[in-house]
């Protein structure tokens, strides 16, 4: 991926991600992460109530 700071390199799915020049940028893991599957997370959102559910990390509004 070529930026305007930095190019970013990286494998299959996003593994292993690197910057070209070597720098190692501050970024903070903000997404929550799913041990089971995606399919048991929707799961387990939809027998939540409303008031206490965690929001799934792949939710349907962002699928497209």
């Amino acid at each position: 991926f070529h930026g305007t700071k930095d190019t970013l390199i990286c494998g299959c799915y996003g593994v292993n991600p690197w910057l070209v020049s070597g720098r190692k940028p501050d970024s903070p893991k903000t997404q929550r992460e799913v041990t089971l599957s995606h399919e048991l997370d929707w799961v387990r959102a939809a027998k939540e109530s409303p008031e206490n559910r965690v929001e799934t990390a792949s939710p349907f509004s962002e699928a497209g």
